[in-house]
């Protein structure tokens, strides 16, 4: 019997969000035994704390602020609300949180400083970071290292960066998540650097309901579909199925504090 962690998906979707009993039942029968919902702005977090009140076992949630939001929360009043949440009990992350890039979706200066607010609010409360870096390494990793101690609590969300990026992160600390994206055809130069990663330092999640692994691509992807992202990086590694599958979920509930 394998036993995994979803380290990173959104139930308040609501491509989810409508059947979240069902959605919970058939992770947990795929042998997902918990699930970290993470929120991307005010609404967002309110939901997955409410998702994760009502699945004590299984969901857990994060608090914070997508940084697609950061033109609408980059000040210490916007963010206050979203901050206030994080002493929730069933709040065992912050974000998420980071910089992004490609869509500039929100002016880089301002996903700067509502990075800055989320560093300050897990320095405060000592729980893990969540970060979405896309085409953005050089600028997250200088501000990380300027404003975050080391060792960093926190994860680097669907990684897909480089093998040298990687090892800067892993050298501060942080886990790699690894979400469906390894699984795609065109994926082979990142199926590469997975393959040179240690074990000990990785965890999965989905990002459901986006990033469906292969055998989804094009639908909606939910926690139970964790199994295939996980049974590709075991391979990668050359490590036995439910041997990785039980590291994996050591190293989610070590990060998050799942006991």
């Amino acid at each position: 019997m394998i036993e995994l962690v979803d380290t990173h998906c959104h139930l308040d979707d609501p491509k989810l969000a409508a059947e979240i009993p069902q959605v919970v039942a058939r992770a947990q029968e795929a042998g997902v035994a918990a699930m970290v919902s993470v929120g991307t702005s005010l609404e967002s977090t309110r939901a997955a704390l409410a998702i994760a009140d009502a699945n004590p076992t299984a969901v857990w949630a994060a608090v914070g602020v997508h940084p697609h939001e950061a033109d609408l929360v980059h000040t210490e009043a916007a963010f206050g609300p979203v901050a206030a949440l994080a002493s929730h009990p069933r709040a065992v992350g912050i974000g998420e949180t980071g910089l992004d890039y490609v869509r500039r979706n929100a002016d880089p200066g301002n996903q700067k400083r509502l990075l800055s607010l989320h560093f300050a609010l897990a320095r405060k409360t000592g729980k893990a970071l969540i970060i979405h870096c896309r085409e953005a390494h050089a600028d997250f990793y200088d501000q990380l290292r300027a404003e975050m101690p080391a060792p960093v609590r926190g994860v680097m969300h669907c990684y897909s960066g480089s093998l040298e990026m990687a090892k800067k992160y892993l050298d501060l600390g942080l886990y790699l998540s690894i979400a469906g994206p390894v699984t795609y055809p065109n994926a082979a130069a990142f199926r590469e650097v997975v393959r040179a990663l240690p074990a000990d330092r990785l965890v999965v999640e989905t990002d459901a309901p986006y990033l469906a692994p292969q055998e989804f691509r094009g639908r909606r992807n939910e926690p139970a579909h964790l199994t295939f992202t996980a049974r590709c990086v075991s391979e990668l590694l050359g490590l036995d199925f439910e041997a990785f599958c039980g590291a994996a979920a050591r190293n989610g509930r070590a990060l998050f504090g799942l006991g």
